[in-house]
């Protein structure tokens, strides 16, 4: 067994209260260029929708393996899934560093259980999506919009992209709406249902 088919496996056997205690596929872990390779089978594998998986993807990095994203608070995201490294302690219990998550395959799984952890006993909802980024408000919301508008460009919703408030919340002119995207999304008479693992209008 490769070491990062391990560390998956290793994840998912000793987080048993985290994720489905499965070994994921040899195939899923193989080394290959095309960093979507593993957004199925890891989103299968912690039971989340594969759509929501590969938006974050996008949203977060574009879908770059290599990123890492040095925030003004100190800590670090990297990967293709952005994970912050509030998170390393946690992922070092299962022997996954920061390094293991430039992998993609690695870095997608990891994102997987990072988005079934966030939405552990809440409904799909979009503000509860939307806590992979933050649960604080503004940023919450502003997440939405992003999460919504790679939906629009990725044609997996139609409707209009939304405007995307700017990161630092000083230069708002006021917070986002209660329910921004959501409303925003019904006033365009459009709505996104995610049910067991499937997207659909």
């Amino acid at each position: 067994m490769s070491r990062r088919l391990f560390l998956v496996a290793a994840m998912a056997a000793a987080g048993a209260s985290d994720t489905r205690a499965q070994t994921p596929p040899v195939a899923a872990m193989s080394a290959k260029v095309d960093p979507d390779y593993c957004v199925e089978d890891a989103a299968e594998f912690h039971g989340v929708n594969p759509v929501l998986l590969r938006t974050i993807l996008r949203v977060e990095t574009r879908m770059r393996p290599d990123t890492i994203v040095r925030n003004e608070n100190g800590t670090v995201d990297v990967g293709i899934a952005g994970i912050n490294s509030i998170h390393f302690p946690k992922l070092a219990k299962w022997e996954i560093g920061p390094q293991d998550l430039l992998d993609p395959c690695v870095g997608t799984y990891v994102g997987a259980w990072h988005l079934k952890l966030t939405l552990s006993n809440r409904p799909e909802t979009w503000e509860s999506i939307a806590r992979y980024h933050s649960a604080t408000p503004y940023f919450n919301q502003r997440y939405q919009i992003m999460l919504w508008n790679e939906m629009v460009r990725s044609g997996v919703v139609q409707g209009q992209r939304l405007p995307v408030p700017p990161l630092k919340l000083g230069l708002a002119k006021k917070p986002a709406g209660k329910n921004s995207v959501g409303q925003a999304v019904a006033d365009q008479g459009n709505g996104v249902v995610f049910d067991e693992g499937r997207s659909r209008q």
